[in-house]
């Protein structure tokens, strides 16, 4: 997982920090395609979040964020320094830490047979927005950050009580073999814990109209969606049928998402078929409520009280 590069102009090199194996890899830029023209590799500190090159003095700095350290790497050969740069204020416990080492991890067959990741498809606990052809049909990758408290049960239809359950589920799904009570206990407190990302500045401004905020507010409630969308951010923990008549559907009855910054989750659906936010409110064949019939201002105030959760 690629999380920062920096180029060389002498050697034409590119040195690219990856997170879950801990490396930094020298890539000979003139390929057609540099990461299958591996040069070197080097072992740096754990979570490396931030790569820099010093031409003249033929030296990468590499931060690790997870280990806290600085790494000086000498690029025309040498030991590599590592520099402690921990202040004392260390956020997380030990539980947690493993956790989150547990989510950047690839090449862990104990969660995926091909090298996957938790975070390749949950970037930083986010989406990756794509949708997966899958035994039960195609299915949209949800975002975690701030949506896991509260919302169980967990699954699109598996109905899993506890995250332990549902991580453990899904790695057997993908080929892993699977991990002990204290790995998934130490991961699903880690996913648990992922901070809600912050809402956008467009987002904010946008707030500032307090009048179509309201109206949309207003909306959501009387067009009856928080039964299911509890407040707007929470769940009723039930599943629906929400396929159209006459359209793909599947037997199943999807579980109920959180809407937390459902602005910046598209696609949309359990299988991804809207696009965008305005696709979904203006589908007539919709089983999720009858936001097709709204008014033009009326659909407009409530995507801008969605974008708002």
């Amino acid at each position: 997982m690629p999380r920062a590069m920096a180029y060389r102009q002498s050697t034409q090199k590119l040195y690219v920090t990856c997170m879950g194996v801990d490396l930094m890899l020298e890539l000979d830029a003139r390929a057609v395609d540099p990461m299958r023209a591996i040069t070197r590799r080097f072992q740096i500190p754990r979570g490396p979040t931030g790569v820099a090159v010093s031409d003249e003095r033929a030296v990468a700095v590499v931060w690790g964020q997870f280990d806290e350290q600085v790494a000086v790497i000498p690029l025309g050969g040498g030991n590599t320094k590592t520099i402690d740069a921990y202040q004392g204020n260390q956020s997380i416990d030990a539980q947690t830490a493993l956790g989150r080492d547990l989510f950047y991890r690839s090449e862990d067959a104990r969660i995926t047979f091909d090298g996957v990741a938790c975070s390749s498809c949950h970037p930083d606990g986010g989406e990756d927005g794509v949708t997966w052809s899958t035994p039960e049909g195609m299915r949209q990758t949800p975002m975690l950050a701030g949506r896991l408290h509260g919302t169980a049960p967990y699954g699109w239809t598996r109905k899993q009580g506890t995250l332990e359950e549902y991580i453990a589920d899904t790695s057997t799904r993908l080929g892993g073999t699977g991990l002990d009570p204290e790995s998934l206990k130490a991961l699903a407190k880690y996913a648990k814990n992922l901070p809600t990302p912050p809402k956008s500045a467009a987002v904010t401004q946008k707030l500032e109209s307090h009048e179509l905020f309201d109206r949309g507010r207003d909306v959501f409630f009387a067009e009856g969606c928080g039964s299911c969308h509890l407040g707007g951010p929470g769940t009723d923990a039930k599943s629906h049928k929400v396929t159209p008549d006459g359209g793909t559907s599947y037997d199943d009855e999807f579980d109920t998402p959180s809407l937390t910054r459902i602005g910046l989750t598209a696609p949309y659906f359990h299988d991804g078929r809207y696009r965008t936010m305005d696709e979904l409110l203006r589908d007539p064949s919709s089983k999720m409520g009858s936001t097709a019939k709204l008014s033009e201002g009326d659909r407009n105030a409530l995507k801008i009280y969605l974008e708002s959760l």
